[in-house]
């Protein structure tokens, strides 16, 4: 079955809106492992399907309009196939930066040990849970 881009645009919208552990929402929430491995599958497949549809706009144009086709119309196909063209490259470059920073910051925290964890944990996590609270400048 071949993914839309109605429905890839749907799964990053909830992926985007979706709540971890009660109702706290994502942006708020301490990734975990689990949860980082998660968001970069979801990156990867997001990705997939976005080349997928690519791929499919690309064999429609050249089913409907091929080669031969000359004039205004052909004209207007070739010009709409390339503003595609362009749009997946931008976001291909987005995801390809989101899916390496994820995987690394998942790499950094996965080659932390236990206690360096903690100690992580101690120094840059509040009584509130914040990040970089403001007792740190």
């Amino acid at each position: 079955m071949e993914p839309r881009a109605g429905t890839v645009r749907r799964k990053c919208e909830r992926l985007a809106d979706s709540k971890i552990e009660g109702d706290q929402p994502v942006s708020e929430a301490k990734l975990t492992e689990d949860m980082m491995i998660k968001l970069e599958k979801a990156i990867e497949q997001c990705g997939n399907d976005s080349l997928e549809i690519m791929n499919k706009i690309r064999q429609d144009y050249m089913s409907n309009v091929g080669g031969s086709w000359t004039g205004p119309a052909a004209q207007a196909a070739l010009a709409k196939q390339e503003d595609f063209s362009d749009e997946w490259k931008r976001i291909q470059e987005i995801l390809t930066k989101l899916l390496n920073g994820v995987t690394q910051t998942k790499n950094r925290v996965l080659d932390f040990s236990e206690e360096q964890k903690r100690n992580f944990e101690a120094l840059n996590l509040g009584e509130d849970g914040k990040l970089f609270n403001s007792r740190m400048g």
